[in-house]
């Protein structure tokens, strides 16, 4: 073993009797699950709480309530959790459903005709009416999620939206001020994911989002079909594909109270 080494694994060790240790005094946390130990590689915390007043906010979450599909009729809205990208008073609100992932990846989906600014209903696009190669290159085998609501048959007609934690690339906007979530400059991820100065982990791709008129994703959460929350970024930005414990339930877990008891019913 090289220099250090031995050191360095009783080290691990510990950490992780430690770990879980902590994991086992509380049903609502998990033993070193893959948020977990995505949050300590990044030095970002994970941490969700409600929003003060109840109501949403740019750059914050709606979380389904358990009561969600109950009250809309809509069984798609079982345990969602959306990040808002629009809210406006006079234009109303967008968001991208986190935590409903394709079954194909980027590549596939350019394929069948998908494209950046691609000229779906669900909002939201970005990018020129084309995708340049390089763009297929870095972010081919990335994993696309389901933004909105629309018929698998209309993927490839809703428009792409790129989310990463990237500050400084062209063409790209925070959504929130101080949120640290930017959407949008393509070919600047791409080139940065390319030549290996940024992780392809930190971008996500959604296709399509669900709109709201004015006023209405508010009525909405007053109603008691969404919880409104702020979030950390890593909650926003963390990948949604075979975590330990389901998004929904970790957003709830996290807010803790008696948002962690709705999180054991079944929403």
């Amino acid at each position: 073993m090289c220099g250090g080494g031995r050191d360095n694994f009783f080290s691990f060790c510990s950490f992780l009797r430690t770990a879980l240790a902590s994991s086992s005094r509380s049903p609502l946390t998990r033993p070193l699950s893959l948020s977990l130990s995505l949050s300590l590689s990044n030095r970002e915390p994970l941490w969700v709480h409600a929003l003060e007043g109840g109501l949403p906010e740019l750059g914050g979450l709606v979380v389904a309530t358990p009561d969600a599909v109950n009250l809309t009729g809509d069984a798609r809205r079982a345990q969602l959790v959306c990040y808002i990208t629009k809210h406006d008073p006079v234009q109303g609100s967008v968001a991208l459903i986190l935590n409903r992932p394709a079954t194909a990846a980027l590549g596939d989906l350019l394929g069948w005709g998908l494209r950046f600014g691609g000229g779906g209903d669900e909002g939201g696009g970005e990018g020129g009416p084309s995708t340049p190669s390089s763009v297929e290159a870095a972010f081919g085998d990335s994993p696309v999620y389901l933004g909105g609501f629309f018929s698998p048959a209309r993927i490839a007609a809703q428009p792409l939206t790129l989310l990463h934690g990237i500050p400084g690339l062209a063409g790209a906007e925070e959504v929130s001020p101080g949120g640290g979530v930017f959407s949008g400059g393509v070919a600047a991820a791409a080139a940065a994911v390319a030549s290996g100065q940024q992780p392809e982990s930190r971008c996500r791709l959604f296709a399509g989002a669900l709109v709201w008129p004015p006023g209405g994703l508010a009525a909405e959460v007053e109603s008691g079909v969404w919880y409104a929350a702020a979030s950390s970024r890593a909650v926003v930005l963390k990948p949604c594909l075979g975590l330990p414990v389901p998004l929904w339930r970790e957003c709830l877990g996290l807010m803790g109270g008696e948002y962690a008891k709705a999180a054991r019913r079944r929403g």
